[in-house]
């Protein structure tokens, strides 16, 4: 009993005096913190202000000193805001064209003696299109056809289109 008496009191000594210097840490950090220190102005935060002195005499600064900061502009009162007289009234904004993008392909060339022709697939609309030379289908132009490539225009871009002969 005696062993464990004085190991429990050992114990609560030891824990006692972690606590006391903690605590002590803690509550000289606290005043540290709240104490005013010189050497906490950074230079670079006095730019643009003016440090103005009174209570010198005869060159000689006195404890009793007095600082103030001399600011360029009111830090009261927003600055004006310049707004134009001009409002422009019914201002109507030209709609841009929309160009439709269209995904295709080309199924099928008949090129008979009088007429020439293309079975052209449009995927995105689900619609299959019979075009003659000339011919427009929304943004493609059949330009020319041919056994062996099919010129067309589409977006205002010439392409070029070869066909495999089975």
């Amino acid at each position: 009993m005696k062993a464990s008496n004085f190991f429990n009191s050992k114990i609560i000594v030891f824990l006692t005096v972690t606590t006391i210097v903690i605590w002590s840490v803690i509550i000289y950090n606290i005043i540290t913190y709240f104490l005013p220190s010189d050497d906490i102005l950074d230079n670079s935060l006095l730019n643009g202000i003016t440090t103005v002195n009174d209570n010198k005499s005869n060159g000689v600064e006195t404890k009793d000193e007095i600082q103030f900061e001399k600011i360029d502009r009111d830090p009261f009162s927003l600055p004006k805001i310049e707004t134009s007289q001009k409002v422009a009234k019914n201002v109507k904004s030209k709609p841009i064209p929309q160009i439709p993008l269209i995904i295709y392909k080309i199924n099928g060339v008949v090129i008979n003696d009088n007429n020439k022709l293309i079975i052209l697939e449009d995927i995105t609309n689900q619609y299959t299109a019979f075009l003659h030379e000339g011919e427009e289908y929304k943004n493609i132009k059949i330009k020319i056809i041919s056994d062996t490539k099919i010129t067309l225009m589409e977006d205002k871009e010439q392409k070029e289109i070869f066909l495999n002969s089975r």
